[in-house]
């Protein structure tokens, strides 16, 4: 196992830590949405008792997600000049289109965000997140959005931003099967062993994943799950944003930064992109009194996937120009006590 594997563990590790007085809340939410409240009162002396249960909290938790579904988002273009004006309009029917479009391997955004605004509302965390595929639309590619299981991302406790922006890491960690771990890495075939769900718990301890501690023995020692079902090992994503200070130049009498026509090595074709140091010195000196140069603060993201203690996808910088998580979070009510939000099945507890 290298250091870098070893930190990413260890960050993994005191992620799911922090988040499992959350994690609690949140079962016991689903199972009161699913009218499972009386396991916590069961005694022996009850189990033959029939209850009758009026469960309103799934009606009204279902009319909340109903509403938010239905309602047609408000977006209103803005810029400083025209060109900025029409762009953002052109992005709202670009974002229409993509709320209604459905490909041959993923669902709409409409449906994607239905389970998230279920989760926002059910537990207080929803995730989102949008991706590039270049097979979708016969090849022609397309930005789609996948599902995120809220008990399977953990990020860093000292973001204070709604959006994650400040957090310096991410980690998503699902567990898959080892035989579509294999034909994803070819390079790992017959190295992967099954840490699902070892992973959380270790000798004479309690699994310190909440929704494994029915794989873990009454002495705390975990023992093996023959079912294919569990032959699974996690495949651990993770996300790091670093700041950078790069040198930038601002067009004097516009105020926007100066852009450079270019030839795209791969397209041909002609495109804009930020004026370089190299581009600024080559400019004749009365054409540089045009331009003030300015330090800019940029962020970039870097990608990196382990399994068990291989690393399978070596650390590289992500491709994505914006410097931003490719996540998008609908949290519910805030907690200052602890990282993740409250959920409205919560509140109702003890109203019920």
């Amino acid at each position: 196992m290298t250091e870098h594997v070893r930190v990413w563990d260890d960050r993994l590790l005191d992620g799911v830590f922090e988040m499992s007085g959350w994690q609690e809340k949140a079962y016991k939410a689903r199972r009161y949405y699913h009218n499972q409240q009386w396991d916590d009162a069961e005694t022996p002396s009850s189990q033959e008792r029939l209850r009758l249960t009026n469960n309103v909290l799934r009606r009204d938790m279902d009319q909340m997600v109903a509403r938010i579904q239905e309602a047609e988002p408000v977006m209103e273009a803005q810029g400083r000049g025209s060109e900025d004006f029409r762009l953002g309009q052109t992005w709202q029917d670009l974002i229409r289109f993509a709320e209604e479009w459905t490909g041959k391997l993923h669902d709409s955004v409409r449906e994607v965000r239905r389970r998230c605004f279920s989760n926002m509302v059910h537990i207080g965390e929803g995730q989102e997140k949008v991706i590039y595929d270049a097979f979708e639309e016969d090849g022609l590619g397309m930005v789609l959005s996948e599902y995120v299981d809220p008990m399977h991302l953990v990020w860093d406790p000292d973001a204070t931003s709604m959006q994650k922006r400040d957090a310096r890491w991410i980690i998503q960690f699902d567990p898959v099967s080892i035989e579509l771990l294999e034909e994803e890495f070819p390079r790992l075939k017959g190295t992967i062993q099954p840490d699902f769900p070892t992973f959380f718990s270790q000798a004479y301890q309690q699994a310190r994943f909440t929704e494994y501690r029915t794989f873990i023995g009454s002495d705390g020692v975990s023992f093996p799950l023959d079912s294919p079902r569990y032959r699974k090992a996690y495949r651990k994503e993770c996300w790091e944003k670093r700041v950078v200070r790069k040198q930038a130049y601002l067009l004097k009498s516009t105020g926007k930064f100066a852009q450079m026509e270019r030839v795209d090595p791969e397209s041909g074709e002609r495109v804009m992109v930020s004026m370089t140091e190299e581009d600024f010195d080559g400019l004749p000196r009365v054409e540089r009194k045009l331009y003030r140069a300015v330090e800019r603060r940029d962020t970039e993201i870097w990608k990196s996937v382990w399994i068990n203690r291989w690393e399978a996808e070596k650390e590289h910088q992500y491709e994505a120009e914006h410097g931003e998580y490719p996540y998008a979070f609908y949290s519910g009510s805030w907690d200052p006590q602890q990282a993740t939000r409250g959920g409205k099945s919560n509140i109702s507890w003890g109203i019920r």
